[in-house]
């Protein structure tokens, strides 16, 4: 039977040298991509299947797969979901939650549970009383930035033009609006992770597209704006149920969804770009803002007419919030330019 090698499969005669040593040669090409020079020291590590697993001696990516155990009975739930995601998006594989305790807590199970839901590829392999064992099924192979940038792109934009709706039609209920946030916290930890392990390993760094492990960086940049952005969306949506909309006047009601559907018009157009291919990208100029005329006009129809303290407020809370996606977005546009001008 013929063997045929690949990308990630190649195959090698073990040698013997001395009376007990064997020697296995390592391709040349990983070699070169991970910077090891001779004389430099290898960590081999084997696993409980069998399997043995080789690299560099500062790599951290052998050790990631050493199982951190957490214990969970001083825990707060917030400091929980902290060290569960945290251990996530530094790329560890596997981890315990203990319990010196007789069993976890309801409220403990529930936590946990509820949190994994965010963590794309994270599953409890083992659960009993006192231990939960977690474990990571990704493949790095399965995602990549582009791809997941512009799902992040249209989630966003979604959510953005459903909250304007909703202001648009008057209405109050945003439940189904800040449902929308989860998808995109998925989607941004998942990203998270692969480019922390992206910026230790080349290997993974050109699985994912980003192609070297140096821009990682600037990757987590752009994903974390992105998520930053929908963040604000958020904080917005839950100020519309404060807006009395039976005692807004009409002129100032117009005034204020002119600022709305500037910033929708300006989201769309700015995040263009992403849906290029990479080849295609060319740097991207930043706008004009005309948010600070347009709220300048808000302001002289709320002098011009009654509106009531906690409706005004409301209205000044979202033009908050709009000023901040504007100056998010052209904080995302820069990163996304200095990655365009890396490529070039």
């Amino acid at each position: 039977m013929q063997l045929q090698e690949n990308e990630n499969q190649k195959f090698r005669k073990l040698q013997v040298t001395g009376r007990s040593s064997y020697i296995l040669s390592l391709p040349k090409e990983w070699v070169e991509e991970n910077g090891i020079k001779r004389g430099d020291t290898l960590v081999v590590q084997r696993d409980p299947d069998g399997f043995l697993r080789v690299a560099p001696l500062n790599s951290k990516s052998l050790l990631r797969e050493t199982v951190n155990e957490i214990v969970v009975d001083d825990l707060s739930k917030e400091e929980l979901e902290a060290m569960i995601i945290g251990n996530y998006s530094m790329g560890v594989n596997c981890f315990r939650l203990v319990t010196g305790r007789e069993t976890f807590t309801l409220s403990q199970r529930k936590t946990v549970k509820n949190i994994l839901r965010l963590l794309l590829g994270l599953r409890i392999v083992s659960e009993s009383p006192t231990v939960i064992e977690v474990k990571s099924l990704l493949n790095p192979e399965d995602f990549n930035v582009w791809d997941e940038l512009k799902r992040i792109g249209q989630l966003t934009n979604l959510l953005l033009r459903d909250l304007i709706q909703t202001l648009r039609e008057r209405r109050s209920d945003v439940k189904d609006i800040i449902a929308q946030d989860e998808e995109i916290d998925r989607s941004y930890l998942l990203m998270r992770r692969l480019l922390t392990i992206g910026s230790r390993s080349v290997v993974v760094a050109k699985k994912i597209g980003v192609g070297s492990s140096d821009v990682c960086v600037v990757w987590s940049v752009i994903f974390k704006r992105m998520e930053t952005l929908a963040d604000y969306m958020v904080e917005m949506a839950k100020v519309i149920p404060d807006i009395e909309y039976d005692k807004l006047p009409e002129e100032v009601f117009k005034a204020f969804l002119d600022i709305c559907d500037y910033l929708l018009k300006r989201y769309e157009a700015d995040l263009k770009p992403i849906e290029k291919a990479p080849h295609e990208l060319t740097p991207v100029e930043l706008r004009p803002d005309r948010f600070e005329k347009l709220k300048a006009r808000l302001v002289e129809t709320e002098i011009e007419h009654s509106v009531d303290t906690r409706t005004l407020i409301a209205l000044e809370n979202i033009c908050f919030y709009i000023k901040e996606i504007i100056r998010t977005l052209s904080e995302y546009l820069r990163a996304f330019t200095y990655y365009i001008q890396y490529l070039s």
